[in-house]
């Protein structure tokens, strides 16, 4: 089989969102009327686009079901640049409950914990192999809510790489939204190609005409390159002390 280059995977991942955006409106078609009056409003009020265009605006759920999603090799890469860690040593659990406790006046409610990475083929690097099984197997059995993703890296003149998680993560943030799943989709990542997710989310909110908040979360030090979350996507900065009451001590 072919490997797909970054652009590619991009083409087909915004080809794949178009389908679940184009298989709802054919859903919506069938539906009858009579769904939650909204308004447009040029202000941002309520909702989590702001742009001098006209969006829908929407009465903001008092309580707000939260899921997380982990891109977890750029997360890694993020703590990397910002404070030198060697390895992903995050515990995505407490992540995701460290920023939704800061979050309780907003209500937050922590319904779901997707986690996302590429592993390594165990004939090639067995080490990180048996590291990462042995991580994402222990996170879901501490807390029902956790769900994980993996894709075989692919090897290019002996360099790993990662292909097709941004696409996978991208897929469930739209089909979730689709089906409801969520109010708050909390992005544990810098990748900005996620940021097409979110331009395709604003259709399905002025469809379902409903409150909805994409929000990135991200280590942030002065040192880091990259001090961006995903655009058009609230932006969380999470500091080392934060960072370091969320550090996984098992040794997988």
């Amino acid at each position: 089989m072919r490997t797909l280059h970054a652009r590619e995977l991009r083409i087909d991942m915004v080809h794949r969102i178009r389908y679940h955006i184009r298989a709802y409106d054919n859903r919506m078609n069938l539906l009858p009327s009579g769904r939650t009056e909204c308004f447009r409003s040029n202000s941002f009020s309520g909702f989590f686009f702001g742009s001098e265009e006209l969006w829908v605006t929407c009465v903001e759920p008092i309580k707000k079901r939260v899921v997380a999603f982990f891109d977890s090799q750029n997360l890694f890469q993020s703590a990397k640049n910002a404070w030198g860690y060697s390895f992903p040593n995050f515990d995505p659990i407490e992540l995701s409950k460290m920023i939704v406790r800061a979050h309780a006046p907003d209500q937050w409610w922590l319904r779901g914990i997707r986690i996302y990475t590429g592993i390594h083929d165990h004939s090639i690097n067995p080490k990180w192999h048996k590291f990462w099984a042995n991580k994402l197997n222990a996170h879901k059995a501490k807390d029902s809510r956790v769900h994980f993703f993996t894709t075989p890296l692919r090897y290019s003149n002996g360099v790993a790489r990662e292909k097709g998680v941004d696409v996978r993560i991208a897929i469930d943030l739209v089909v979730m939204a689709i089906e409801d799943k969520y109010d708050v989709a909390l992005l544990f990542s810098q990748d900005n190609d996620l940021s097409q997710a979110a331009t395709e989310i604003r259709s399905i909110v002025q469809k379902q005409q409903r409150w909805i908040k994409i929000a990135s979360a991200y280590p942030y030090a002065a040192g880091s390159p990259n001090h961006r979350g995903v655009d058009k996507t609230d932006w969380i900065h999470i500091d080392k002390a934060q960072y370091d009451s969320c550090i996984d001590s098992a040794k997988y």
